[in-house]
């Protein structure tokens, strides 16, 4: 009614979702052709000013798609099927987002975003393209990694990235702990504290011994996906404390 209103006649929602298809495909390929470039080491000129830390962080929402196969029969449930959109972030520094007052409000540095649908893969390869150009992540002394524990993440951040300081965040790990043992807040705690104080492995041994004595099925099985789950992703546990360099360290924020 909008568009009506402005340009003085009507379009349909599917003439609407044609255009912007168009328009989609062409940004696509024009990104394309850029990473391409970066690739082919044709465009990797980075910032001016290599920073001694880069930051960048990952994560995905899954959106359901509609349907357009029309059901034959109205008892068949329609088959829902989603897709999975991936999106980075990447920046250099937290900086004071106004130069004069007192306001502490923070603005990022350096910032990109990227997002796209592809397989985890070859997300976290254009990602390490991208970041490279805008971020000169070869010339960093360290990089900071993000990310929720996904498997594309963490398989792509040993294929793609060097110098790596992975981190996982620390609301999924708890919430995961708290999802798989829903009605033993005690337990709850001893696993968080434990992961806490970088007892990985009494963690994981505790996880095991619940898994043990448990006979039910979907029990188990969310006791043995918590212990995947942080048994893959233990280097991202607590890593700022095992850097050795304590200057370092201290620089890493946030």
């Amino acid at each position: 009614e909008n568009v009506e209103l402005l340009t003085g006649y009507r379009r349909s929602h599917e003439s609407i979702r044609q255009s912007v298809i168009k328009e989609a495909e062409g940004i696509i390929a024009h990104q394309d052709a850029a990473i391409d470039k970066i690739r082919r080491l044709e465009d990797n000129e980075g910032v001016s000013d290599p920073p001694e830390i880069a930051y960048l962080e990952a994560d995905s929402a899954f959106i359901r798609l509609q349907s357009s196969r029309k059901r034959k029969k109205v008892s068949q449930p329609r088959k829902r099927r989603s897709i999975e959109v991936k999106l980075a972030i990447g920046y250099t520094d937290k900086v004071k987002r106004y130069e004069s007052g007192r306001g502490k409000s923070l603005k990022l540095k350096n910032k990109f975003t990227y997002t796209s649908i592809e397989n985890g893969r070859i997300f976290m390869e254009k990602l390490s393209l991208i970041a490279e150009k805008k971020l000169s992540l070869s010339r960093v002394k360290a990089l900071i990694f993000g990310g929720d524990g996904g498997a594309y993440i963490s398989a792509g951040i040993r294929d793609f990235f060097v110098n790596v300081i992975y981190i996982l965040c620390k609301f999924h790990l708890k919430r995961n702990v708290k999802r798989s043992l829903p009605s033993m807040p005690n337990t709850q705690d001893r696993v968080n504290g434990l992961l806490g104080k970088d007892k990985i492995d009494e963690a994981l041994h505790l996880i095991h011994r619940f898994m043990a004595r448990t006979n039910d099925r979907n029990n188990k099985k969310s006791l043995m996906d918590l212990y995947t789950y942080i048994d893959q992703n233990r280097d991202g546990i607590n890593p700022i404390n095992r850097i050795k360099d304590k200057a370092l360290r201290k620089k890493i924020k946030g």
